[in-house]
């Protein structure tokens, strides 16, 4: 294992510092984003003891997510990725900080939990589309697959061991104390970004199409997903695909050719000479049914 992260280091996609920087602000922000998870639970059931309650506040961190995502991709393509991450770590850890303080204040409510959590769920949704498409301007691309990987493998990692000091903290200092130190995972996260330099690598050019249309475009193409995962995945070009719309390639417009009627050989002839023998190769021969006279299984 050492050795996989060694090697990671010196010769893979961490090797280069602008992705390095942007693996350690993530790794910092999923360990609190876990710990946040545990800090609210614990909060709401101090406060009001209702899993009702429990249910609005979670909700209303998810449905901004859900709603707000294909807006926060449109915008990631308009605007600098690394701009929009880092306003919307500033806008969570500035969520964080006054959830912290209401709750070491005892001036927290249900509300005010549900209130803070919309605006953290809308800016969460403008940061993930933005994540991927920074990720392909911080490493080269022969190592793009291999920071793909480390990126999608850290959320389980940092998952557990996010909920273990989540849960560490709030036993020791309490919820306002592990959200606290979720705000703080931001400035770090914050900071990382603020330190990656994307003057070498070119950046998207903003579409001209407008907001709508690319709010509702379609999905790409096949050929511009099998482009993508040549490119990207270290997949293999298979050639043009033989696609239902292309009607140059329909068997139906081809020319149809008469079938040709197979006929089989005739017997070969013995020399004891059988009249029913001549009479099923004649048969044959004329294109007629053929009928083996020696029956399936051969002359006995």
């Amino acid at each position: 294992m050492c050795h996989v992260v060694a090697s990671l280091f010196r010769s893979g996609c961490l090797s280069g510092r602008p992705f390095r920087y942007l693996f350690l602000g993530q790794g910092a922000s999923i360990l609190g984003d876990a710990m946040n998870t545990i800090a609210i639970a614990f909060a709401v059931i101090e406060l009001t003891g209702s899993k009702t309650d429990l249910g609005k506040v979670l909700m209303a961190r998810a449905l901004p997510l859900v709603v707000f995502l294909l807006v926060g991709g449109v915008w990631a393509d308009r605007l600098p990725r690394r701009l929009v991450m880092l306003t919307s770590d500033v806008i969570r850890g500035a969520c964080q900080t006054v959830l912290a303080v209401a709750l070491l204040t005892d001036s927290a409510t249900i509300p005010l939990m549900m209130g803070v959590m919309v605006v953290y769920g809308s800016a969460e949704a403008f940061f993930r589309p933005a994540l991927s498409g920074l990720v392909p301007q911080t490493v080269s691309a022969e190592h793009l697959q291999q920071a793909q990987a480390l990126l999608g493998m850290t959320p389980a990692v940092g998952l557990a061991l996010g909920s273990i000091a989540g849960g560490a903290i709030v036993t020791l200092v309490g919820p306002a104390g592990a959200i606290a130190a979720d705000a703080g995972t931001f400035v770090l996260s914050a900071a990382s970004l603020a330190a990656i330099r994307l003057g070498g690598v070119a950046l998207t050019s903003v579409r001209k199409r407008g907001f709508l249309a690319d709010l509702f475009a379609t999905h790409p193409s096949v050929d511009s997903r099998v482009q993508a995962l040549v490119k990207y995945a270290g997949g293999h070009d298979p050639g043009r695909l033989a696609l239902p719309w292309h009607t140059e390639d329909r068997p139906d417009d081809r020319p149809q050719q008469p079938a040709s009627r197979q006929v089989p050989p005739p017997l070969p002839s013995r020399p004891s000479g059988d009249a029913q023998d001549a009479a099923g190769a004649s048969q044959g021969a004329s294109g007629g049914p053929w009928v083996n006279p020696a029956g399936p299984w051969g002359r006995h």
